[in-house]
C-alpha cells in the first residue's frame, strides 16, 4: 500500500469533493422533504411511492475511483496518472523516448535522483527496470507518479545515494517518443550512443545485473555495425574505431555470457574477436578457460602455451598450464582404462599374460641348454668308443 505522503493530494481532493457532495445532498434532501410534505397535505390517506425511491437513492454511497494502477499485479510497481497525455501515443519497446525523471524516498520529498530531457531506448536498461516497464504504459505528455519496490529499482546493492533495499517514488514525464531507426544516425551520433551503452552495460555488470548488461552490449553491436551507415564522410579510420569498440564490447559480452552459462554464444563472440585480433590476450585467456571447462583440454593447453609466449610475465599462466597438463595425463589414463573395460581386458590379466610369457621363454631357454649338454655328452662318449675299437 502506498505511503500517506504519496496519497496526500488525492485524499485532499476526495475530502473536498465529499464536502461539496454532502452540501448538495443536504440541500436536495430539504427540497425533497418540503415537496413530500406538500404532497402529503394534498394527498392525505394515499400512499406515495416517490419518497421511498428518494430514500433509497439517498442511502447510496458514491464509489471512489481507484487512481493507482497495479502494473504487475503484486503491488511491486504502482502507477498513478497526475496529468493525462495525448491518446494513442504510447511508445513500444525499442523506441527512443525523452523523459523527465525525479526520484525520492517514500516518506520524504528529498530528491535522490533527477534527470532532465533524458533520452533513453525503452527496454535497454538505460533506467531502472520498473520505469522501463511503466513508460510503455504512458502517452506522450503524460505525467505519472510511480512507486517502485527495490526489486525493480536498485535492489539489494543500492547506490551511493540510495541505501540497499529502498523503495522509491518517481515522478515521470514522457516528453517525446519515436521509433528507433538506425539509418537516421550519423557516425558521431552512433559512436556517442554506443559509448554510452557500453558504459551502462559495464555499470549493470558490476552490479551483477547480467541480463541488463547483455541488453546494453547487444545495442552497442547494432550501433557499431557499419553496413547501414549512410554518412559519406566516414573514413577508414572511423571504421577502424567502430570495429575496435565493437571488439571491446564483444569481449565484455562474452564474459557476461560465461557467467550466465551461455557457453556457445560466448565462444562465438570470442572467436569473432580473435578473427580480427589474433593476439588479443583477454579473448585468448577466456577461450582457453571455456574450452577447458568443456573438456577440450588439449586445445586449451595449446592456447595457453601460445599466450605464454605473448605475455611471459603473466605468472598465473604457468599454474594453469601445469594444471591442464596434469588433467590431460589423467584423462589419458581414464581413456585407456575405459578402452580396456570395453574390450574386456583387465589390468591383472594383462600382467599375468606377460609373466606367463616370460616364464615360457625361460623354460624354452633351459630346454635348449639341456639338449645342448646331452648332445655334447653323447658326442664325447661316441668318440671314446670309436677310439677304443679302432685301436
Amino acid at each position: 500500500m502506498a505511503p500517506a505522503s504519496v496519497y496526500c493530494d488525492s485524499i485532499e481532493d476526495m475530502e473536498n469533493k465529499t464536502e461539496k457532495e454532502c452540501e448538495g445532498e443536504v440541500e436536495e434532501t430539504i427540497v425533497q422533504a418540503q415537496g413530500s410534505k406538500e404532497n402529503e397535505n394534498e394527498n392525505v390517506g394515499e400512499p406515495s411511492s416517490a419518497p421511498k425511491e428518494e430514500i433509497k437513492e439517498s442511502k447510496k454511497t458514491p464509489e471512489v475511483p481507484d487512481c493507482w494502477q497495479d502494473v504487475l499485479g503484486n503491488c511491486q510497481l504502482m502507477k498513478k496518472i497526475i496529468k493525462e497525455g495525448k491518446e494513442w501515443t504510447k511508445p513500444v519497446r525499442g523506441d527512443i523516448c525523452t523523459v523527465n525523471i525525479t526520484g525520492r524516498f517514500e516518506n520524504s520529498q528529498i530528491t535522490v535522483e533527477e534527470h532532465t530531457n533524458l533520452e533513453i531506448i525503452v527496454g535497454d536498461g538505460d533506467i531502472v527496470q520498473g520505469l522501463d516497464l511503466v513508460i510503455v504504459l504512458m502517452n506522450i505528455g503524460e505525467v505519472a507518479d510511480v512507486i517502485v519496490e527495490p526489486r525493480f529499482a536498485y535492489g539489494l546493492s543500492g547506490t551511493k545515494d540510495i541505501p540497499a533495499g529502498t523503495p522509491l517514488v518517481y515522478t515521470v514525464e514522457l516528453l517525446t517518443a519515436r521509433s528507433f531507426d538506425i539509418t537516421q544516425f550519423n557516425y558521431s551520433q552512433r559512436k556517442e550512443l554506443a559509448q554510452k551503452k557500453r558504459l551502462r552495460g559495464n555499470w549493470w555488470y558490476d552490479r551483477k545485473e547480467l541480463y541488463a548488461a547483455l541488453e546494453c552490449y547487444k545495442r552497442v553491436l547494432v550501433l557499431t555495425s557499419m553496413e547501414e551507415l549512410l554518412d559519406a564522410e566516414v573514413t577508414q579510420n572511423n571504421k577502424e574505431e567502430m570495429l575496435k569498440l565493437s571488439l571491446v564490447v564483444r569481449n565484455n559480452m562474452a564474459m557476461t555470457q560465461i557467467r550466465l552459462g551461455l557457453i556457445d554464444a560466448a565462444l562465438e563472440n570470442l572467436n569473432c574477436v580473435l578473427h580480427h585480433e589474433p593476439n588479443n590476450v583477454k579473448a585468448l585467456h577466456r577461450k582457453a578457460k571455456l574450452l577447458a571447462d568443456k573438456g577440450e583440454c588439449k586445445e586449451a593447453h595449446n592456447i595457453l602455451l601460445e599466450l605464454q609466449n605473448l605475455v611471459p610475465h603473466m605468472k598465473i599462466l604457468q599454474v594453469e598450464i601445469s594444471a591442464l597438463a596434469d588433467t590431460i595425463v589423467a584423462n589419458a589414463k581414464k581413456e585407456k582404462s575405459l578402452y580396456r573395460r570395453m574390450l574386456g581386458i583387465s589390468g591383472n590379466a594383462n600382467s599375468n599374460s606377460v609373466l606367463s610369457k616370460k616364464k615360457e621363454d625361460k623354460n624354452g631357454i633351459n630346454k635348449k641348454m639341456l639338449w645342448s649338454v646331452v648332445g655334447g655328452a653323447s658326442a664325447v662318449i661316441f668318440s671314446i668308443i670309436v677310439h677304443k675299437f679302432v685301436l
